[in-house]
């Protein structure tokens, strides 16, 4: 059993997010009191698991464009041409 105190310095974080990860139903704790008590087991998995946010997938090229993003067009940048 640890306290969040114990479960942020383990993890890497601070408190705060220790709290908010058990609001968010993303870390498993019991309150006692005012305090809340995590399973080792708990902090444990969430050590495990890879930092920051998943890679993204790569878009299908299969996939019809919309044609915003195309080279040369003014209204995917916000840019008006120069007149030469």
């Amino acid at each position: 059993m640890l306290t969040t105190r114990e479960a942020a310095k383990r993890l890497g974080v601070t408190m705060k997010r220790v709290q908010a990860m058990i609001r968010d139903d993303r870390l498993p704790a019991q309150k006692v009191g005012r305090d809340y008590i995590i399973q080792a087991l708990d902090v444990e998995r969430l050590e495990r698991r890879p930092a920051g946010r998943p890679p993204k997938v790569a878009p299908d090229e299969n996939k019809r464009s919309t044609g915003n993003i195309r080279r040369g067009n003014e209204a995917s940048t916000g840019k008006k041409r120069r007149k030469k």
